[in-house]
Order: structure tokens, then sequence, then C-alpha cells
């Protein structure tokens, strides 16, 4: 056990600390559920035949919680009678065990954190010469929730069709679209924050659809959508916050498999390993994955206007030609070191290589000028994500509900591009060559302390950025000179956040806070070729969210939020981009974020027969960051 420990120490090897936990279609606000909290244990053993004692495939198994009488889970025997049923709450159950043209059978145990693993090795059962006279049917699992902030999808409980990935199971969350492409849009935004288990991660950033191709189906637990963000989470995405919540369950023993697909717009082969072994588990996944070329046309217009008022038109009319290649992998790791304290982690890698082609005519007209030529556009990128994350997470003897937890994440996005730009009338011939590299730094802690009905959270995180932008433009007309460049810019925020999350009678739950996050941003170019800048920024962003159960599986609430969007290094890098001689882009390094304020009306009704979401909601945006 000694060796295990030091491995999960030394190895940066990270899976979820964050779980999240469906309530059978109960709506109880922002009550912390007795979820990851909690310990947790298992059970397994084989059904055989009394008489001849042979293993019997597709036993029907139930878990019955004694203190509440109600079925909490359930599974089937499989090859040989042999079955296990994982993550299991410590407490008092019931064992039940039907199979057909046998005797019902019932086996009372109980779970504590000195023994939370009982293997009842072989249950007989015994046959049954009566007829078979009633069927009973149990409550299923509730496919969407609606909580105070936020809906839950309930990915392992939707049983309607099959998805490969993550990309798949985001088509069916409600609020949000996703294009063939694989870009996620929610309420017609992309400014969207991805979360993995409740924490940020270098892991989806950069290539958002590669990484979501990489999370495969099977291992998506849940999908959150929360449209109003509470202080804990981070002011960035205006749109608001997706969460995807990964299955975190210890299996005694080994799986592996092996899936491929191949369709007209995309193909993917790849494999998942799964090891467990009492409280430690592993897994291991690599996936590689490509298009078939495509064609896509496009078609731009940009109208100007100048002080005397005559228009400048420009229209693009383009042919693209494009293709990619995509590789990822990663390990993850989980430990359970006793019942209060446990410790998680992984790393992850992905590339994807994307070569394409563009030739565009371009039409311009102005009071005094016209004339139309045609523009190549040959690029190749080749992107390389790599990052780890570590989790610690306590939690106390005297309230469960209490929890301490630390994280580190390390990122680093690698980009190479190389781009031809060339016009027939030889207005611009140009080569491009970018190399860049984004380091990410993040430390965060937070606690959470119950005080009667209600909780408590407090936390702070650091992040550290920084990024080196290699540029070259080399230029066969000698009216345009470019010198080679490093641009080195670094961003460091640091945040801390209050929050409390209330329960009220009648059904009434709210929950309000308050995030200060503080930003300092430099840049300097190694060459000197222009001087450096620095920026500091803070910002304060309030949040409150007020809820009303009105029936089963049916909530009214109003919220009000603020959510920033700070500018992106190639928005604040003075490097001059060109695409042609009429789209010619060059950083500002004064840009402060834009801020959004929301105020928001929402329903939400998931029953049997009908499921909806209806929202009113107005933002007002400030410092918006546009091209002119």
């Amino acid at each position: 056990m000694k060796k295990i420990i030091i491995l999960l120490l030394i190895l940066p090897l990270f899976t979820n600390a964050q779980r999240g936990q469906g309530s059978y279609g109960d709506y109880s606000g922002f009550k912390k559920k007795k979820n990851s909290s909690y310990f947790r244990g298992n059970i397994s053993g084989k059904i055989i035949d009394q008489n001849s004692k042979e293993g019997l495939e597709y036993a029907n198994i139930s878990l019955t919680n004694s203190k509440w009488n109600k079925v909490i889970e359930g599974t089937i025997s499989g090859k040989n009678g042999k079955f296990s049923i994982s993550d299991i709450l410590i407490g008092e159950y019931i064992l039940t065990v039907n199979y057909l043209g046998y005797k019902k059978k019932e086996i009372p145990f109980k779970l504590t954190k000195k023994n939370p693993d009982i293997n009842l090795k072989e249950i007989n059962l015994e046959i049954n010469s009566e007829e078979l006279t009633e069927i009973t049917i149990e409550e299923s699992k509730p496919v969407f929730e609606s909580k105070l902030d936020k809906i839950i999808y309930n990915v392992e409980n939707d049983n309607n069709g099959s998805s490969e990935d993550a990309t798949d199971v985001l088509r069916k969350a409600p609020l949000l679209s996703v294009d063939f492409d694989g870009n996620v849009e929610l309420r017609g935004s992309k400014q969207i924050k991805f979360l993995l288990n409740g924490k940020a991660s270098s892991f989806l950033s950069g290539d958002l659809s590669s990484a979501l191709q990489m999370i495969p189906a099977d291992e998506i637990k849940s999908v959150e959508i929360i449209t109003s963000p509470g202080a804990k989470y981070d002011g960035e995405g205006e749109a608001g916050i997706v969460n995807i919540i990964t299955q975190k369950k210890i299996i005694d023993g080994y799986k592996a498999s092996l899936d491929g697909s191949f369709g007209t717009r995309n193909n993917k082969n790849g494999f998942n390993l799964t090891l467990g072994k009492g409280r430690f588990s592993m897994s291991a996944r690599g996936n590689a994955w490509y298009s078939w070329p495509r064609e896509g046309t496009t078609t731009y217009l940009r109208q100007d206007w100048n002080e005397s008022g005559d228009t400048n038109t420009l229209t693009n009319n383009g042919i693209s030609n494009s293709q990619w290649i995509g590789y990822g992998g990663g390990i993850n790791m989980y430990y359970d070191i006793n019942a209060y304290n446990s410790i998680s982690s992984d790393i992850n890698i992905r590339g994807r290589n994307t070569p394409s082609d563009n030739s565009t005519i371009l039409d311009y007209s102005s009071i005094d000028t016209m004339y139309s030529y045609n523009s190549s556009l040959i690029s190749t990128n080749n992107t390389t994500n790599i990052s780890w994350n570590t989790d610690y997470t306590k939690t106390f003897e005297d309230n469960e509900e209490k929890e301490l937890s630390f994280a580190y994440q390390f990122g680093n996005r690698i980009k190479n591009s190389i781009s031809d730009i060339s016009e027939m009338d030889n207005l611009i011939n140009l080569k491009n060559i970018n190399n860049e590299s984004n380091i990410n730094h993040t430390f965060q802690i937070d606690f959470i302390q119950p005080i009667n009905n209600h909780l408590i959270e407090i936390g702070g995180k650091i992040i550290y950025r920084n990024q080196n932008m290699d540029y070259e433009t080399k230029s066969e007309n000698s009216s345009f000179i470019f010198e080679n460049e490093i641009f080195k810019y670094t961003q460091l925020v640091n945040a801390t956040y209050v929050s409390s999350n209330l329960n009220f009678d009648n059904d009434y739950s709210l929950k309000m806070g308050t995030r200060y996050e503080l930003t300092k941003i430099k840049g300097n170019w190694q060459n000197n070729s222009q001087l450096p800048f620095s920026n500091d920024y803070y910002n304060i962003l309030p949040n409150a969210t007020l809820s009303k159960k009105l029936g089963a599986g049916k909530s009214l609430k109003l919220s009000v939020n603020s959510r920033i969007s700070r500018p992106s290094s190639s928005y604040i890098n003075t490097n001059t981009n060109i695409s042609d001689n009429k789209n010619i882009t060059i950083g500002n390094p004064d840009l402060t974020p834009s801020t959004t304020n929301q105020i928001e009306i929402g329903y939400n009704s998931f029953g049997r027969k009908y499921q909806g979401s209806y929202y009113l909601y107005m933002k007002r945006s400030e410092n918006l960051i546009e091209s002119f």
C-alpha cells in the first residue's frame, strides 16, 4: 500500500475528484447532497443454483437502503453468475436477488468505515415451482434535473440512443447546440467556460472539439449547464458554464475495450483500459481520428464610411479545402487513503494537424477606387496540448459535509503554423511563420462549512499564464518590411470568493455571493522592436439566485450575475497579421476585459411526459472588443 501512495505522489496523474449526484427527481435547492463527501464501499458475490451449483447469468439484483426502505441501486449478474456493486455509501442495506423460476432471496448487510467492502461469495437460489404472478417495476431515475442554479443532464440514466463521445452527449443536453465541426453554443453564444468535474482544465482549452472527442460517452456521469454561475466559478464565460462530470467507480479487476467508427465526415479509433484493486484505480485511453478532405464556401461583406459619408465596400467570396488528423491519450489514477482523505491525478496529451488551402475573390470599391483580384492562402497548423492535474480532498469526522480541497493544474499548449499568402497581381506575397508556447499554472483551495441547513463556501485561486510567440514574416514585395520578433506575455490572476447556499421553508432556496479577481499583465518584445507594457485591473462580480419549487420536477428562478471576458494575447500582441491587403489585424495592449451584467427568469419542467426549459433574460455588455 505504501508503494501505491508513493506512486500517486510522484506521478503526475489525476482523475476526477468531484462528482455529480442525481437526486431521483427531487429538487432541494443548494443543500449539498451526501455524495463524494462520504466514504463509499463495494459489495460483490456470485449467484448460483442451489442444486447444480452452476452460476446463474442475468439474475436481477437490487440494493435497498434499510433506513429509507428505498431501492438505490441495481445490476444483473454476469458470466458465471458474478456481480459487483460499487460506490455505495456507508450504512445498512438489503440485497435482493430475483431470477425467473427461483425463489427471491434477501440478504441484509452493513457497510462500515472499518469494513467497507463485503464479498458475499456464493448466493444459493432455490427453484420455485410456483408460477410468476406479479412483476414490480421500480421508478426510473430522472434523465434531467433542475437545481437552483443549473440544469443537470444525467447521461448514465439516458437509455435512448447511443453516444460515442462527449460531443454526442452535449448534443442531447438542454440549452446547448453542437454543429458538425464540434463547436458548442449555449443559447446561441460560444462564450462558454468549460469545466471538468467542477474545475477548469487545460485539457479543455484551445481545440475544444478535439478534447471532447477524447472523452468516451460511457465515462460521463452527467453534464451541468449553468447559465447563472455562482461566486465559486471563474468570472470568464459570458454565456455561462458547462461542467462535465465523469464516472469515478472503482472496479475490482480490469476492463478493456476497443472501438472504431467510420463515416462520411470523421473516422475514429481508440482503446480504453481500466484497472482496479481495493481503493485504488487506474485507467488509460488513447484515440486517433481524422477527417476526409472537405470543401467549403464563405461569403463576407464589410462596409465602412469615412468622415464625408463616402462608402467603402469589401466583398470576399472564397472556396476552402481542409482536412485534419488528431491523436490523444491519457492516464488517470485515484486512491482513497482512508475514509476522510483521497488523492487523484491525471495526465493527458493530444495533438492535431490541420492543413488547408483557401482561394478567395476580393472585390473592393470606394469613391475613387475599384478593383478585383484573386487571393490564395495555404496554411498548416500543428497543435499539441499537455495537461496535468492533481487533487487532494479532505472531509471531517464531526461533519462529513465539511470539506477542504486543494488542486494544482499544469498545462502547456504548443502551436506551430505556416501560411503562404499570394495574390495574382502581386500586391502581396507573404510567408508567415508562428511558433507559440502557452504555459499555465493554477493553484486552488476551497472550503465548505455546513451550518444547520445551509452552506458557506470560501476559497481562493491563482492562475499564472506565460506565453511566448515567435513570429516571422517574409515578403517578396519590398513595399512590405517586417522584423522577426519574439513576443513574451504573462498574465497573473488572483481570485477570492465567498458564497452562501440558504434553504428556507415552502421550498424556497437562495444562493448569493461575491467574487473578486485581480489581473496583472505584462508584455515585452525580445528584440525591443516596441516598448514593453503592463496593465493591472480588478473586477468585483456579485451574483444571486432565488428559486421556488413548484412541484415534482418543476421550478421557477430569478437570478442576477456579472461575468467578464478577458482579451486573449492575440488581441493584445501588436504584431501585424495580414491575410490580404484589406484584412490586417494589429493588437492593442491597452485592452481591458468586457463585462456583462445579466438578469434572468427561468422556468424548468422535467416530468414524465413533458420536459422543457424556458428562459427570459437581458444582458448589458460594456467594453466590447471589436475590430474596426
